[in-house]
């Protein structure tokens, strides 16, 4: 497995903490990450590259504006 292929493999896994898809960050309700979302990207306290999935704009604007 070349590193381009590892990377990619670890964008799609929500368990590592680079991506959270199951839970809205703005108002913490499930959401299907299977459908499409708004999402936002942070780096962490740690530096490191995090994308947080919302469940509608009106949640991601609510996110933005904290």
């Amino acid at each position: 497995m070349t590193e381009r292929e590892i990377d990619s493999d670890r964008r799609h896994r929500p368990d590592d903490g680079l991506v959270d898809t199951e839970r809205c960050a703005s108002c913490g309700r499930e959401i299907d990450p299977s459908d499409w979302h708004p999402v936002a990207t942070q780096y962490t306290s740690d530096d490191e590259f995090q994308i947080l999935a919302f469940c509608g704009p009106e949640c991601r604007e609510d996110w933005t504006e904290e």
